[in-house]
């Protein structure tokens, strides 16, 4: 049986769990772009109102940082 590590990917939180974090290569800005325009609920008023980015987040790192989660759900 092969051992599965599960992460949290935290994306727009104000705060990130705690724990052993690690960090992936650099990915290109275009498809992080596309991705983010995606998301048009979070970005625009066009399916009314709700949750939306706040401006300081709208620019995605070149990289993710995934957190490994301590409680396991398997042994």
């Amino acid at each position: 049986m092969r051992r599965i590590d599960v992460f949290d990917y935290v994306v727009w939180a104000n705060d990130v769990p705690q724990g052993r974090a690690f960090r992936t290569g650099p990915y290109p800005p275009g498809p992080r772009r596309l991705a983010l325009a995606a998301h048009r609920s979070q970005m625009t008023p066009l399916h009314g109102e709700g949750f939306r980015v706040p401006e300081r987040l709208r620019r995605m790192p070149n990289a993710d940082t995934l957190y490994l989660k301590a409680d396991r759900h398997a042994p």
